[in-house]
């Protein structure tokens, strides 16, 4: 009888970790192919709490086409236990993902506490060299300069133009957001 009971809950947890996954269905567009994407994801290296492989795994079971593993260069969580390299979440992704038909893209978080705030920069080749001169600490805590100067501001932006990639705001949506606060980048 034990055995038997045993056998129950096990094959209802099996039942139940099979339908947690729900297929997304986005159409195409004629002529286009939409991919599901995920461009805004932490590892262990900046402020997440999972390793690179397991937002693979994630991903993979979310049956998306693209993520993106934006760290933080102005935050690290874990200073004592994981060498800063911003490029290691990437390396490490983009081994996991292969043979997987997960297109893995090299990015970073901008994000200083002022505008221009919350920013993702995609398609980069190197996220090591990206400054955060407007820091004072980043190990553990995230504290800011007292007085931060627009040129510190705006330098991981011009560093992140000379690679070619693409920024974009992250949670557009958020009540935080006002029109002074993307003036940063058009005046």
């Amino acid at each position: 009888m034990k055995h038997l009971l045993f056998l129950l809950l096990i094959s209802a947890g099996l039942h139940a970790q099979d339908s947690s996954v729900k297929k997304i269905r986005i159409p195409d567009l004629p002529g286009f192919t939409t991919l599901r994407c995920d461009f805004h994801m932490h590892t262990v290296f900046s402020d997440g709490h999972v390793w690179p492989t397991f937002r693979v795994n994630e991903a993979v079971r979310d049956q998306l086409d693209a993520i993106s593993l934006t760290e933080h260069i102005d935050f690290e969580g874990q200073p004592d236990d994981i060498k800063r390299n911003y490029n290691r979440s990437y390396e490490l992704a983009a081994a996991a993902a292969k043979n997987k038909n997960l297109i893995i893209i090299r990015g970073a978080e901008i994000s200083p506490r002022v505008p221009p705030y919350h920013n993702n920069a995609l398609f980069l080749k190197d996220a090591n060299i990206i400054p955060s001169p407007y820091m004072k600490d980043w190990k553990k805590k995230f504290v800011m300069k007292d007085s931060i100067k627009r040129e510190e501001l705006m330098a991981p932006f011009l560093a992140v133009q000379k690679q070619d990639a693409f920024v974009f705001y992250n949670h557009p949506g958020y009540s935080w957001w006002d029109k002074k606060d993307t003036n940063i980048f058009t005046n």
